[in-house]
């Protein structure tokens, strides 16, 4: 954990809270998530 993980969770929340309607909600969890996971496997 870091400024640099901070700086990304305040940015996933700004696009969380603006780009994602109810519906597509869990569509952007699941791509942060496999992103997250896409990262740690490297």
């Amino acid at each position: 954990m870091g400024l640099e993980v901070a700086r990304q969770a305040s940015e996933w929340k700004d696009i969380y809270s603006h780009g994602c309607s109810f519906l597509s909600r869990w569509s952007c969890i699941h791509y942060f998530l496999l992103q997250k996971m896409d990262e740690g496997g490297h």
